[in-house]
């Protein structure tokens, strides 16, 4: 994905891996580090000659949602990375819920939850990632927070802190298959 408004992060490029359960993420780990080649490569791009800059990697777990949401993949991935308040993750989980059902209404699929692990001062934070099909419908996005009272109390409920999550950063990606 390219981070396309993405704060500090503009203009760089995120690469993910999906994994169908933590036992074949294992599987991978281990084969890569049996791999002397991969290990080669891996090492050859934090030299000064390699032709990329890795910033930070991270590992993140999907956590399931109450309830069904809206299946499909977008073009335009909007992810926002908050930190829970102590005591209130369950919270934090029912509130991603009414925001992805309020957000499917404005076209939004593929909503996930994820925890962030190996991911410097985020671990433990938790993700949430919306996944639009062009950058006009995201953008169109905007109207729901203001025209549904759910959109609308939550987002006072996030300025004012009552909310159960603390907005750390918000990014747009656009997907770049490969």
């Amino acid at each position: 994905m390219a981070a396309e408004t993405a704060g500090e992060q503009t203009g760089t490029f995120v690469f993910t891996v999906d994994f169908e359960s933590p036992e074949k993420y294992a599987a991978q780990v281990a084969a890569m580090d049996e791999d002397n080649e991969l290990r080669d490569l891996t090492v050859s791009l934090t030299r000064s000659t390699s032709p990329i800059t890795m910033l930070s990697t991270a590992v993140s777990s999907e956590i399931p949602l109450p309830n069904a949401h809206k299946s499909g993949r977008g073009s335009i991935i909007e992810v926002h990375i908050t930190k829970v308040a102590l005591g209130r993750f369950d919270g934090a989980i029912h509130e991603a819920d009414a925001v992805a059902t309020l957000l499917e209404k404005a076209g939004a699929v593929g909503v996930q939850v994820f925890s962030l692990s190996y991911a410097g001062a985020q671990s433990g934070c938790l993700g949430l990632a919306v996944e639009w099909p062009s950058a006009k419908a995201q953008a169109q996005s905007a109207a729901v927070w203001a025209s549904d009272p759910f959109g609308a109390q939550m987002t006072v409920s996030m300025l004012n802190g009552t909310s159960a999550t603390t907005l750390l950063s918000s990014a747009l990606y656009r997907d770049i298959p490969l």
